[in-house]
């Protein structure tokens, strides 16, 4: 009788661990296809064209005001343009390096150019810079997940989280779950070990999707 229950408490102890996993990888595979798109820091909304026309103007007339030339670098990124984005971010991190916004976005630029190790030292400094950061703690989640440091991405993820779940859960439900899983899986498709346990996630999760 003891052997039973102590085999009973094994099992329930194994499924209490595979439950886990399962929800691991789940958060992996939502983090997954946010490269397309992770999220800037911004202000008040404009067009790309109006946006880099007012902020042009407002760095001529202060060229030393770092937030002046994040926000152009950001509508210049809206605007597609990576490379004016990116000397936009990287002068005004030159004028004030204790600011955080445009070491996150200039590691936006770096994740859409699919550089992840450098967009993980952008989001690092950024949330040091700023731990209640948690739009540059989800983005290092990203850079981490696509460096295949799964682990390293969850622990990433769960703090931000922490810091916002309401934020974080706008960003996991901006796409359907199918999806994601099917973008990982093609990430993954040279990594026989990450494809088994997406493939595995599939067929796990999309019957209740």
């Amino acid at each position: 009788m003891i052997h039973g229950r102590c085999e009973l408490r094994n099992n329930i102890s194994l499924c209490a661990m595979r439950y886990a996993l399962c929800c691991l990888f789940a958060i992996l595979i939502l983090l997954s296809s946010f490269v397309a798109g992770p999220l800037l820091a911004r202000g008040a909304e404009r067009s790309a064209t109006e946006g880099i026309e007012r902020y042009k103007k407002l760095v001529k007339l202060h060229p030393h005001k770092a937030t002046y030339r994040n926000a152009l670098g950001y509508y210049y990124l809206k605007a597609g343009n990576l490379q004016e984005a990116e000397i936009r971010f990287l002068t005004a991190i030159e004028i004030d390096n204790s600011y955080p916004t445009p070491h996150n976005n200039l590691g936006v630029v770096y994740l859409k150019q699919d550089r992840p190790e450098q967009a993980a030292k952008e989001f690092l400094q950024a949330v040091s810079l700023n731990p209640q950061y948690s739009k540059a703690q989800y983005n290092l989640a990203v850079a981490l997940f696509h460096q295949k440091r799964y682990a390293d991405a969850a622990k990433a993820y769960f703090k931000a989280r922490d810091l916002d779940r309401e934020y974080v859960n706008r960003r996991d439900n901006s796409e359907h779950t199918r999806k994601k899983l099917q973008s990982a899986l093609e990430q993954a498709a040279e990594d026989e070990e990450s494809s088994k346990e997406l493939k595995r996630m599939q067929k796990w999760l999309a019957p209740n999707y």
